[in-house]
């Protein structure tokens, strides 16, 4: 699946809406300044559900369709369908088809330096390199 990539305004504007919602939560209204101090969130006062309203929207409208962008692009990368992170473990690693990628172009590196030097000899069947190809043929395909 190909999907719209977030750029780093989509990403700064979801963790806008993410700390906005989170102060909120936990009572207070963060200020629009730094310098300001931190009042409590009033649910009853008007003036702060519409700065808050207002500030929500922001964060989703600016950049259009940035929060979609951002939710889109984790929902793909997460897909197991996918394989790009590892669905077995509860933290975000790469895939075991990604990781074994290295090991994959670490043979093709040393096939293609033992070709170079061997020009005449061919790689037979039971040699080292051709255990190695086979060895780690099988785990990629147990990977898959």
């Amino acid at each position: 699946m190909k999907v719209a990539r977030a750029s780093q305004a989509d990403m700064d504007a979801a963790m806008q809406l993410y700390q906005l919602l989170s102060a909120v939560d936990d009572g207070h209204f963060p200020p629009r300044n730094d310098d300001e101090d931190w009042p409590e969130f009033d649910e009853d006062c008007i003036d702060h559900l519409q700065s808050f309203l207002e500030r929500a929207l922001n964060c989703l409208n600016h950049p259009p369709s940035g929060l979609m962008r951002v939710l889109m692009a984790a929902s793909c990368a997460l897909d197991p369908a996918n394989k790009l992170y590892d669905p077995a473990k509860s933290y975000i690693d790469f895939h075991p088809r990604i990781a074994i990628a290295d090991d994959l172009l670490a043979l093709l590196i040393e096939c293609d330096e033992y070709l170079n030097i061997n020009n005449l000899t061919s790689i037979g069947h039971g040699s080292i390199l051709h255990r190695k190809m086979k060895d780690l043929t099988a785990k990629a395909q147990e990977e898959t």
